[in-house]
């Protein structure tokens, strides 16, 4: 399934009109089932799809674990997901449901963040930061063709461990996350880069999976930094070139 199609364009440049081609991503429309329940419509790119759904699934306490999933099918045509569950996390089957890939429309759930959590201190060096945040905006080929995507990095100091991108940011978030959990990964060892803003909902997913560090070339809202505060989350945001700010530390 090609995630690109080519469109005629007019550029308007310095006045002329010069007839031309564009690059547009697609829209694909993911619903996922669980036990035959329909729980999400993700709006996406239909790229690792099964690590968005593990990811998704973590992220959002619905499941606390790779083998709390028996099978995942994915029917890409029809654009559906079955999930069947060994068992359920804590949020049991009242689940949030969504028809936006970015949650843009519904309220979040802040009661899946549970007050005694406190991350882990994690040593870090301005350089190594910049570093990866300079790589995360060069290293996008669907950015550059279309400029209609975000990326999430997931890193260990200098070591990148997974690149995702997606049309929404919480989608390619949840990517990194599915691969993370599907390869086993410390996340409490980690730090996660961000393309786009960093709203609570963000980061009430970093700090429910033990992420203690959360870079943007954006920046937080005022919730974010009060809830980050209280819960040990390192926040830098406007990650670029030779410059950052750090909220949290």
């Amino acid at each position: 399934m090609s995630i690109l199609k080519k469109f005629p364009v007019t550029r308007y440049i310095n006045g002329e009109a010069i007839k031309d081609f564009d690059y547009i991503l697609s829209e694909y429309i993911l619903s996922i089932y669980i036990d035959q329940n329909l729980i999400v419509k993700l709006i996406c790119i239909p790229e690792y799809l099964d690590e968005l759904i593990l990811g998704y699934l973590y992220s959002e306490s619905i499941i606390s674990g790779a083998n709390e999933i028996s099978t995942i099918k994915v029917d890409i045509e029809n654009g559906r997901a079955d999930v069947e569950l060994t068992s359920y996390g804590e949020n049991g089957k009242s689940i949030v449901t969504t028809d936006s890939g970015d949650f843009a429309e519904i309220p979040y759930k802040f009661k899946n963040l549970k007050n005694n959590i406190k991350l882990k201190n994690i040593a870090w060096k301005p350089e190594v930061i910049l570093k990866n945040a300079n790589l995360l905006l060069s290293k996008s080929e669907l950015f550059k063709k279309t400029g209609n995507v975000h990326s999430v990095m997931l890193c260990q100091d200098e070591k990148v461990l997974y690149f995702s991108e997606d049309i929404g940011r919480y989608n390619a978030f949840d990517k990194s996350i599915g691969q993370a959990l599907r390869d086993n990964v410390n996340l409490d060892k980690t730090c996660i880069y961000t393309s786009g803003r960093i709203p609570s909902s963000i980061a009430m997913k970093v700090i429910r999976l033990g992420i203690p560090m959360i870079v943007s070339r954006s920046a937080p809202t005022d919730t974010t930094i009060r809830i980050a505060k209280e819960h040990n989350l390192i926040v830098i945001g406007f990650a670029k070139g030779e410059k950052m700010n750090l909220y949290t530390e």
